[in-house]
């Protein structure tokens, strides 16, 4: 259960960075349950196979924690309404909605693009986001793997890159959980739970995106991917470092 242990990871790792871990034995550190009562939460890539998931567990496993902001970008002419719609009149919503209906209304909508500055989201958003949040799962991203170069940064990257910038302003913040993948480093034969360096760093890296075009860019891309199967494990990989570094505190 992946989620589960996203969730206790989250609790687990807010408790020891802060005060309550100087202060309080493991053994009296809020259950998940408690840890999350009364938060709002701020999820993206909520469309997405695990995204979906994620807030449907969210909604069902902890129903006293606080609104559940969702972003959404419109798509192929349909509003963020209309497409929260669609995501809560799935199968997987059937049971909640049955049986907790309630739970539904904890859903705000928030329009955003990860691929844009300030992730798209409005000023009035960002305003309720800034002073409600506290825990955020970032979802989102491309998962083509044929993207080229320039996208999957945009959205692996520079995507990452701005929600770390929305999570410093946030008054709340208790933690941020970035969903990576098993596969940042499928080129290698034995894989440790590390971050492991890149050739070129990442702010070189999003540099050549200003003079580059995307030509130049696929010419150097094999000495980038050092065995990589494709820009999508690529750009994971590099986001996992520019967090390790960005957000480390």
């Amino acid at each position: 259960q992946p989620y589960r242990i996203a969730m206790m990871n989250t609790a687990t790792a807010a408790v020891s960075s802060r005060e309550w871990g100087d202060q309080l034995p493991r053994s009296e550190w809020p259950t998940i349950t408690e840890f999350y009562s009364g938060h709002d939460i701020f999820i993206t890539g909520a469309t997405g196979f695990m995204g979906k998931c994620l807030v449907e567990k969210v909604l069902r496993s902890l129903p006293t924690a606080g609104r559940v902001f969702v972003m959404v970008r419109p798509k192929k002419g349909k509003s963020v309404k209309e497409r929260m719609e669609e995501l809560t009149n799935l199968k997987l919503f059937q049971h909640l909605c049955t049986e907790s209906p309630e739970m539904i209304d904890r859903i705000v909508p928030i329009a955003g693009d990860i691929s844009r500055p300030g992730l798209g989201i409005s000023k009035e958003d960002e305003e309720i986001l800034v002073g409600s949040v506290s825990i955020v799962f970032h979802l989102a991203a491309t998962i083509q793997f044929n993207d080229s170069l320039r996208d999957s940064l945009q959205y692996n990257v520079i995507g990452v890159r701005e929600m770390i910038k929305l999570c410093r302003k946030m008054k709340k913040l208790q933690a941020l959980v970035h969903v990576s993948t098993a596969y940042s480093n499928c080129h290698m034969k034995n894989i440790d739970e590390i971050i492991y360096p890149l050739n070129v760093h990442y702010d070189k890296l999003l540099g050549l995106l200003d003079w580059m075009t995307d030509e130049q860019l696929d010419l150097l891309l094999p000495s980038f991917l050092q065995g990589r199967p494709n820009t999508y494990t690529f750009t994971k990989a590099v986001a996992e470092t520019l967090l390790q570094n960005e957000a480390k505190d």
